[in-house]
């Protein structure tokens, strides 16, 4: 999504996750002003339960190693970069049908 501006992919494997929300608003924004994102993605180091979420959605502990990204919000704006690595998340996870939605993400502070 990031690489491309295309969110309806990742829109559809989320539920009312607010902070998924404001990344897809983001990337909609810089496409729509002539910028872009470049990020190499990221790899998950390791997945643990971190409990019960509301709505019958289960909580888990990821961390990733995630490579650095290099954005434009505008055509003629600033080069910016974020300089990935190791984070730690909170990724809550509802089973609908035979599929899984994200219902919410946060970082953790390290």
């Amino acid at each position: 999504m990031e690489n491309t501006g295309k969110t309806s992919a990742y829109s559809s494997m989320t539920d009312h996750c607010k902070a998924c929300d404001s990344l897809m608003a983001d990337v909609r924004k810089f496409y729509s002003h002539g910028g872009y994102i470049r990020w190499g993605g990221l790899t998950v180091l390791s997945v643990t339960v971190n409990g019960r979420a509301q709505h019958g959605g289960v909580t888990y502990d990821v961390k990733v190693d995630s490579r650095p990204t290099h954005y434009q919000e505008t055509a003629d704006g600033e080069l910016r970069q974020i300089e990935g690595g190791i984070t730690n998340e909170l990724v809550t996870l509802k089973r609908t049908g035979q599929t899984f939605q994200v219902t919410g993400r946060a970082r953790l502070a390290t």
